[in-house]
């Protein structure tokens, strides 16, 4: 049974492409959806008319820091994210299936989910050095439906360079060609040979 959502979409364009690289890069897949947190929901019905409006208003004047990478595992699957945080994105959080008083609050944008655990402390170790910290004014809240088909959207922009986010000094201008280079070498190593994932983890 398909559920519904409401997402916080990114649509900085810098922030998108910078995002959907890493992604990329660690995960070896694009993304499908923009990058986004899921901030309500699932709703047994559709979206509450109500609900859009109250997320809106209670973030209009927001702006969203994105720092601090986090790991967690689940039975399933390895999880690098980063943290995500502003003055009121706690009071339009409802997720009924993951309650505060039992999770905790912990908004987060996913950049690896997969199943190799050496992989992921690898990339959450590396990501850590980087000491990443950005800001982001531009996003939107969407209703969304799982399993409908959402590639890409034409209205949200990414951008192919990073040009304010480097000269901010928000990311290193290597840090991408880094970040593959470590991925290769991972991928490439002799097997499973625990030398080599200790010297990548250093």
């Amino acid at each position: 049974m398909s559920k519904h959502f409401i997402f916080l979409e990114i649509i900085d364009p810098e922030i998108n492409a910078l995002f959907m690289a890493i992604t990329e890069i660690v995960s070896g897949k694009r993304l499908a959806k923009p990058v986004h947190l899921t901030v309500r929901g699932p709703y047994e019905g559709s979206v509450p008319p109500n609900a859009l409006n109250t997320c809106r208003s209670e973030m209009k004047y927001d702006v969203l820091k994105i720092a601090n990478v986090g790991r967690f595992s689940n039975p399933k699957e390895e999880v690098v994210y980063f943290q995500v945080d502003s003055p009121h994105l706690r009071n339009i959080w409802y997720k009924p299936t993951y309650k505060i008083g039992e999770y905790g609050f912990n908004p987060h944008l996913s950049v690896y989910r997969g199943k190799d655990r050496n992989w992921a402390d690898i990339v959450a170790n590396f990501l850590e050095g980087e000491r990443i910290e950005l800001l982001c004014a531009e996003f939107q809240f969407v209703p969304y439906l799982t399993k409908q088909m959402q590639l890409l959207p034409t209205e949200i922009q990414v951008s192919k360079h990073f040009p304010r986010l480097l000269n901010a000094g928000r990311i290193h201008e290597t840090f991408l060609i880094r970040l593959t280079s470590l991925a290769n070498k991972y991928r490439s190593r002799d097997g499973g040979d625990s030398q080599a994932i200790q010297a990548l983890l250093l």
